[in-house]
């Protein structure tokens, strides 16, 4: 079956899940390990820049609290942490999304 879901995060991978740890509040996946708190942390500052309610960033957040999260959901995680902690060091959002981008990769 193919898994027709929006990839997210460019070179991050395949279609492979993780899945949430109901003792600990965790989604795991390669290597990467997300908490609710952090889930809690990338919806704020979605919110304040005015993207949370973007389609594919919805998709992603509702698979991350399901357990059913993509390896690509995996690396949107990544970017919005990183990127919610540069704005929160005082970088513009604009700035913070090429530095994220640069880091991590698209």
């Amino acid at each position: 079956m193919q898994d027709n879901r929006p990839a997210m995060g460019g070179g991050c991978g395949g279609g492979r899940t993780g899945k949430i740890c109901e003792q600990s509040n965790l989604v795991t996946n390669c290597n990467v390990i997300v908490t609710k708190k952090e889930i809690a942390i990338i919806e704020r500052h979605l919110e304040n820049i005015d993207t949370l309610d973007v389609c594919l960033n919805k998709i992603a957040l509702e698979r991350l609290k399901t357990g059913e999260a993509t390896i690509n959901d995996m690396c949107f995680v990544q970017h919005e942490l990183l990127e919610a902690d540069l704005v929160s060091r005082g970088i513009t959002q604009p700035v913070a999304h090429d530095m994220a981008l640069e880091q991590l990769g698209p």
